[in-house]
Order: C-alpha cells, then sequence, then structure tokens
C-alpha cells in the first residue's frame, strides 16, 4: 500500500472530508486530491502533521512495505510483548488457582475420606500444573522467566510441598490417630505430647522440601 492509499484509507476512518482536512492542515483541497491520487506528495512539515492527526507513524505513511502500523518492526514487537505479559499474568493466576484446587482434593483425601484415589489425583494434578506453567513459560515468557517463575513458585511451591509432606511424614495418619487416641485413652498427655513431636517432625520435613525446591528453582 503506497502513501496515497494510506493517506486516502485514513481520511476516510476519520470521517474527513478534503476539505475538513485542507482546513486542518492549511493547504488547499486540490492539494489533499494530488496525494491521494498519487500526482504529488505532501512535503516533511504536512507529514509531520499528518502522523500527528491520524496518529500514526512517518514509517508507516513513508514506507510501502507496511500495510498497517503493525506490521513495523518495533510496533509488533511491543504488542507482541504486551500479548506475552497478559497470558502469562494469566497463566501465573490460573497456575496458583490449580495448586490450591489440588491440595485441597489432597488434604480432603488424606484428612476426611482417607482415599488414596484423591491423593493421587492430587498429585497428578500438581505435576500438570507445573507442566503448563512452565511450557507457557517457554512460549510465551521468553524475556522475563526469571520474573514469572518467580511470581508463581514463591506461593506454589509452599501449597505444592504440603501434600508430599503429609505423606512422607505420615502425618495425617499420626494426626487423626492421636485425636482418637486423645479422646478414648486415659493417657491424655502422653498423646498430647506425641502429637506435639509428629508435627515438629512434620514441619522440619515440610519446611526442608519447601526450601530444597526453592534453591533447585532458583539455580534454574
Amino acid at each position: 500500500m503506497n502513501i496515497s492509499e494510506k493517506l486516502l484509507t485514513l481520511r476516510k476512518q476519520h470521517n474527513l472530508s478534503q476539505e475538513e482536512l485542507a482546513e486542518k492542515l492549511n493547504v488547499s483541497r486540490q492539494a489533499i486530491s494530488r496525494w491521494e491520487s498519487n500526482q504529488s506528495l505532501p512535503d516533511t512539515l504536512n507529514i509531520i502533521q499528518l502522523t500527528k492527526l491520524y496518529q500514526v507513524s512517518a514509517d508507516y505513511l513513508l514506507n510501502d512495505e507496511y500495510d498497517y502500523e503493525e506490521d513495523i518492526p518495533i510496533v509488533k514487537y511491543a504488542t507482541d510483548q504486551a500479548t506475552n505479559r497478559s497470558v502469562m499474568e494469566m497463566s501465573c493466576i490460573l497456575s496458583i488457582c490449580l495448586s490450591i484446587i489440588s491440595v485441597v482434593i489432597g488434604a480432603t483425601g488424606l484428612f476426611i475420606s482417607k482415599s488414596t484415589i484423591m491423593t493421587v489425583i492430587s498429585i497428578i494434578l500438581s505435576i500438570i500444573t507445573v507442566a503448563c506453567f512452565e511450557a507457557s513459560l517457554v512460549k510465551y515468557g521468553k524475556n522475563d522467566k526469571k520474573v514469572y517463575r518467580s511470581r508463581f513458585y514463591d506461593i506454589s511451591v509452599w501449597l505444592l510441598s504440603f501434600i508430599p509432606a503429609c505423606i512422607v511424614t505420615g502425618f495425617s495418619d499420626f494426626l487423626v490417630w492421636s485425636l482418637l487416641n486423645k479422646i478414648f485413652s486415659y493417657s491424655a498427655f502422653h498423646s498430647v505430647l506425641s502429637l506435639i513431636i509428629n508435627l515438629i517432625y512434620f514441619i522440619a520435613i515440610y519446611l526442608l522440601m519447601v526450601f530444597v525446591s526453592k534453591y533447585f528453582i532458583r539455580k534454574r
């Protein structure tokens, strides 16, 4: 698309007649007509005024290779970057939400229903969540990987480490057993002491998992 075609298209897009445009630029209507019929070109001052009026760049007007403003490499790059940032922001939010859902399912399976299937589903969902986030990071987060990885894992590592820590320490089984024992056994002190010791053990393993995971994530 040459400059005359662009000028004609832009004028129509802005609902301006040749007379109205001529008045804004302080030129004759015949000058506008010659520009749009490719009989002459606007001078430098008029090019500057046209870019301001139509909110386009001089590169777009003067370069026949660009049919749209978005075709200009710098503009296209900026547009792509904005799109990628939006996608990654949404990916972080959705991934964290899936991490929360995963923990809820796993906790329900461990503490309430005692369902191995729910626990397995929780672990699988956690793996899928991390895999999907990493895939979106590779495709859309090329220039800001560290930023988005930090945003996601700083929160999700605390969520996703909970169920594995419960499984490793057997904390869920012990917690239920201790509470029942406290209710029905005369040795309440022993039950409480055992619960406290097991709780400390669980917290130690949980924190170890969190910080080890963070260490390896930051090394990437």
